[in-house]
């Protein structure tokens, strides 16, 4: 039993992993389809195990399972029959989650939790070594052309040379895949930084000088505060936070020229009636979030403009929006709120509503990190050895 386990922590962790995109196999044959293809192939001898399957979770849940993967069937089918045939594998995978037992659930994300923060830790080491030592790198271009201005590359660290400061990205090849993947292990983790592996997350967090993962991880220690109903607890970490942010502004007032002014500071400044942060896309995109929302394909979503967009900024609600429709998204929203149904708490719909937020800026439901999140997260916050006294908010 030990040895299977072993071997599918391992297998889901290398899905986990591959999906946020690591350096080595971006702008390759290899994408997101191959990815789950990869992951199936390897999960092929785990189907069938007894120990790890409960047949009467899946027989319960079925009705979860067939819409999450209709919802995502449709996104696809509207892209055209090779990203039909390319969310496969992704479809049996997720049945083969749904499958699992509870128990193998928690077990397997207290796996990746552990395995992606000795790798985050590694890759960490690595990156301040760069930014304080003359450290040899040298140079990634994507094989595909993307990201004409390359990668200053250290193997276990990769570094966007355009940049006018050095963010935290690890092995992957945007900030935000790195966020995609840590914020939810955080959040299910419920911020416990007395744990050495979710402190070793939240210290990558805040080197990604992401302001997506920042103003998620705000909400999210406020609702944990606020979800206690504890005053004492939630007054320290309203006034902790309200220090902690006093002294940052602090700091960027005197440092105009400060790594944390240019990445967050200047973000939060409104321009034009909108934050000057929300900056996925160009003037070129808004006209045609224009011209669409005001046309029939507001319902259904177009890729018409996939091409023209290609250097324009292609994440944000806004292109979300474009390329698939209110119809396809609301649809798709609805199956990830069904998965509540799967281990019922207050804890596990804020996960799901979390990961829905996620989605309106890195569209990426279908990505194997995302979709383990959501199917096994909520299992894995409800655990009986997830005693809430583990939460760093709530410990006395």
């Amino acid at each position: 039993m030990k040895s299977k386990l072993k071997y599918l922590n391992w297998v889901l962790f290398f899905g986990y992993f591959t999906s946020m995109q690591p350096w080595f196999f971006y702008g390759t044959w290899v994408k997101t389809p191959v990815y789950a293809f990869f992951t199936l192939t390897l999960l092929l001898p785990c189907f069938g195990i007894k120990s790890l399957m409960d047949k009467s979770s899946l027989y319960k849940n079925r009705t979860q399972l067939f819409y999450l993967c209709i919802a995502l069937l449709l996104l696809h089918m509207s892209m055209g029959l090779n990203a039909t045939l390319g969310i496969m594998p992704t479809l049996v995978v997720i049945y083969f989650l749904f499958s699992l037992k509870s128990e193998i659930k928690v077990e397997i994300l207290d796996f990746i939790t552990k395995k992606m923060s000795i790798l985050v830790g590694i890759s960490l080491i690595v990156h301040v070594l760069y930014l304080v030592t003359d450290l040899p790198c040298g140079s990634f271009y994507p094989p595909d052309g993307s990201y004409g201005k390359g990668f200053d590359l250290q193997y276990l660290n990769i570094v966007s040379s355009w940049m006018p400061y050095k963010r935290f990205q690890s092995i992957f090849i945007e900030p935000g895949h790195l966020i995609v993947g840590i914020f939810p292990l955080l959040l299910i983790n419920k911020f416990n930084i007395r744990n050495k592996y979710v402190a070793i997350l939240f210290i990558a967090l805040l080197f990604s000088l992401s302001l997506a993962g920042y103003l998620y991880s705000i909400i999210a220690l406020v609702y944990l505060s606020l979800s206690r109903g504890k005053i004492k607890q939630c007054l320290i970490s309203v006034g902790f936070s309200a220090i902690l942010i006093g002294g940052i502004y602090y700091y960027m007032s005197s440092h105009e020229d400060s790594a944390l002014t240019k990445a967050i500071a200047e973000r939060l400044v409104f321009e034009d009636g909108s934050i000057a942060g929300d900056n996925r896309v160009t003037d070129f995109v808004d006209q045609i979030y224009e011209k669409v929302i005001s046309s029939n394909d507001i319902f259904w979503g177009t890729h018409m403009y996939d091409r023209a967009m290609v250097g324009e900024g292609i994440n944000g609600y806004k292109v979300i929006v474009i390329r698939c429709g209110i119809i396809l998204l609301l649809f798709l929203a609805v199956a990830y709120l069904m998965q509540y149904r799967n281990s019922k708490s207050r804890d596990s719909f804020f996960l799901i509503l979390m990961l829905l937020l996620m989605n309106s800026q890195n569209f990426y439901p279908y990505w194997i990190c995302t979709l383990i999140i959501l199917l096994a997260g909520p299992y894995y916050i409800n655990g009986n050895y997830r005693n809430e006294k583990n939460c760093i908010l709530l410990h006395k």
